[in-house]
């Protein structure tokens, strides 16, 4: 492909009139609030805070640079404050700005009283907690402020009313038997749920954003009582602070289950598939306003609350329900960008997105010495993941970049590179701070996570037309900027590998790639390898011991035939690496002498690989 028609998909939102009101924001200045603005809330009132506060952020701060120059930030994970005042230093976006703290809700409130007026609230209905999602794709666009409605006398909903805050709309009673909506001629699908996503639908998808979608948790875990609350207690596991980057962005917001073989946990009387139905419509709308190019939806299966036996609520593993939802999403041309609420959440990402990069592209280390391939030598290397979502990279790097350990040996970071859009500045970083032991390789499945057996006609979940020139021409756009020329992880769910996955992806990854397909050990597509990638190899998680001791059964049993052998391992740090290679290598030399072993980065497996003989054309 010609570099030149390398672009980013456009975003044809229709939606461009809403605009923060700028009375009363103080000019050049970042409104800090901290963990102690919430410290004295109930669980339940911090939730309902939280909603509040991060709406207005993602509001406020889409329009900095164009209205006003304000911003609010919030510093309330673990690597908050690193990520501020680094976007904050010399030379940097927000170099210069008055950090103005905000200490509590009162305050809070008189600050941005202009704005909240102007806002107004829109109250979502806790008998149809999908309500709540819907209140916050009309916040999006027209600006009121998401309040969960309550007649308590101690409720936010409460407080609200007595500071004098308009109700501007509210969904409460609309749905369900008995729901207003129905008066007005709307067709009930049998599902209140679901009739709340058709209804936001029909009216409002059109204005939404053509490029993102956002798959996030309803309102279910913030109605006090229910078992949703209970397995989502906190505002970091109902992925509250995610909000703001999905309002900047115009999502449509939903919360609905990819499974057909089961009545979803948190409306089981429904018609069986109806929240299927509903998903395919909201995917195959957003493939139509995109004229067909590959968009990025936002989220993951919420498996710590619903749709997964993990919590008892279905009867497939959470592994099982991802990979269904990955394989449909791929089949409407969307690649996932992963939100979850563990270890970590996505905060402040209407703040990061507004940061400019002081890179043009991006321009990755390469050996700088060529290895020449032994027979006698076992050659093995790490693909070094699970980098497919902005929280855990914004803060594994600020942990992995301070390792000592970094830079003593190879490290093949496997960093999406699509995160760029809500992390950017963590990129700037990283390439400001490399040894010639940092490589890298775009993470599963390349930019952005997908199925790519759901590209093809040829899979029986796909009913639009072949999705691989357009998953190819997204994927140029960043592997170009990145400086990318080899995939870490192609994730293709239980799919076995296929000639035109490889002829697909040796387009735009030309060096080489690791799959999950353990039918096929090596392949190569005109002159491209694909090699399987042994996966669960941890020394953090599973023992260093057992990791060597999995990694040397792996080399002598599944990969005897070969030279080679590539293994996965999830935010596993340099020290952690480093400690796992030196206890792998004294422990195969123990068990086998005849051979030596090596480890090495992928772009000198890659090519001792291609000196071997050993990666066959063809599969």
């Amino acid at each position: 492909m010609d570099k030149k028609t390398y672009t980013i998909t456009p975003d044809h939102s229709a939606d461009e009139s809403f605009c923060i009101v700028t009375d009363g924001l103080k000019d050049n200045t970042i409104y800090y609030i901290d963990n102690s603005f919430f410290e004295e809330m109930s669980l339940i009132y911090n939730k309902d805070v939280t909603r509040f506060v991060v709406s207005l952020q993602g509001l406020v701060n889409r329009d900095f640079g164009t209205h006003h120059n304000s911003l609010i930030y919030l510093d309330v994970t673990d690597s908050d404050k690193f990520w501020l005042d680094y976007t904050m230093g010399e030379n940097k976006t927000f170099h210069g700005m008055e950090l103005l703290p905000v200490k509590n809700l009162d305050t809070f409130m008189e600050l941005f009283a202009p704005q909240i007026a102007a806002c107004g609230v829109i109250y979502w209905d806790c008998a149809v907690p999908a309500t709540a999602n819907v209140a916050a794709t009309i916040c999006g666009l027209e600006g009121s402020l998401p309040v969960r409605y309550t007649d308590e006398a101690d409720s936010f909903a409460a407080y609200l009313q007595q500071k004098g805050v308009a109700v501007k709309q509210s969904l409460v009673g609309m749905f369900g038997e008995g729901g207003s909506v129905y008066a007005d001629g709307f067709a009930t699908c049998g599902s209140a749920k679901n009739d709340a996503y058709r209804w936001a639908y029909d009216k409002y998808f059109h204005r939404c954003s053509s490029r993102y979608i956002a798959y996030i948790l309803d309102g279910a875990g913030c109605v006090p009582g229910t078992v949703f609350e209970k397995n989502a207690h906190t505002p970091g596991l109902n992925c509250l602070y995610n909000h703001d980057y999905y309002l900047a962005r115009r999502c449509f917001f939903f919360d609905l289950t990819c499974v057909e073989i089961e009545r979803p946990c948190d409306d089981p009387k429904q018609p069986l598939g109806c929240d299927l139905e509903t998903l395919k419509m909201i995917f195959r709308g957003r493939y139509e306003r995109a004229n067909g190019a590959f968009g990025q939806i936002l989220g993951f299966p919420p498996w710590w609350v619903k749709y997964t036996a993990s919590r008892g609520m279905g009867s497939l593993v959470a592994t099982t329900v991802e990979w269904i939802y990955v394989s449909l999403v791929t089949a409407y041309n969307l690649a996932k960008e992963a939100d979850a609420a563990h270890p970590c959440t996505m905060s402040n990402a209407s703040f990061y997105c507004q940061y400019k990069s002081n890179f043009e592209r991006y321009q990755n280390p390469r050996p700088k010495e060529k290895k020449v391939f032994n027979p006698r030598t076992k050659y093995v290397t790490f693909y070094g993941g699970d980098y497919d979502s902005a929280a855990w990279l914004k803060l594994h790097v600020m942990n992995f970049w301070q390792d000592p350990a970094r830079g003593t040996l190879p490290i093949n970071w496997a960093f999406n590179p699509n995160l760029s859009e809500r992390a950017p500045m963590v990129f700037d970083y990283i390439h400001e701070n490399l040894t010639d032991n940092d490589f890298f390789s775009a993470g599963d499945t390349g930019a952005g996570y997908v199925i790519p057996a759901a590209l093809y006609e040829s899979c029986s979940l796909r009913e639009l037309p072949d999705g691989s020139k357009a998953w190819a021409e997204h994927c140029a756009y960043y592997y170009d900027k990145f400086d990318l020329d080899n995939t870490g992880f192609i994730i293709n769910g239980h799919y076995p590998m296929t000639t035109e996955i490889m002829k697909t992806f040796s387009e735009f990854s030309p060096v080489g790639n690791f799959h999950n397909c353990p039918a096929t050990l090596m392949a190569s597509y005109n002159g491209v390898p694909f090699v399987y990638l042994h996966n669960g190899v941890s020394g953090k998680i599973n023992s260093y011991e057992g990791s060597a001791q999995a990694m040397y059964n792996h080399i002598f049993g599944r990969m005897k035939d070969y030279n080679f052998a590539g293994f996965r391992n999830v935010c596993d740090s340099p020290s952690d690496t480093k400690r796992l290679v030196e206890r792998f290598l004294e422990y195969a030399k123990e068990k086998n002498p005849d051979y030596d072993y090596e480890y090495v980065d992928t772009y000198t497996f890659f090519d001792l690989l291609h000196q071997s003989g050993q990666c066959k054309e063809g599969l």
